[in-house]
């Protein structure tokens, strides 16, 4: 059923949203604001990734996905 799937999609997105949460984005990157945001949105990982990533790797890839968001001057003043 329609409400089934919209309830899986909705678990899964929250699922994501604990293992890449804006505390622990915030606590590795300390950015804030629309840069958050901005970054929050860009390298959030898949349902997939997210299941499959220890905390150690969730930590290591949002540094190295920093780096490149900083490379690619995403940053807003």
């Amino acid at each position: 059923s329609k409400l089934h799937i919209s309830l899986v999609g909705e678990e899964q997105y929250n699922y994501v949203s604990q293992v890449f949460s804006k505390q622990k984005v915030k606590e590795i990157t300390h950015l804030k604001g629309d840069s958050l945001q901005t970054f929050m949105d860009k390298y959030r990982p898949s349902v997939a990734d997210a299941k499959t990533m220890t905390d150690y790797e969730v930590m290591i890839y949002i540094k190295k996905s920093y780096t490149e968001f900083m490379k690619a001057g995403e940053l807003k003043k």
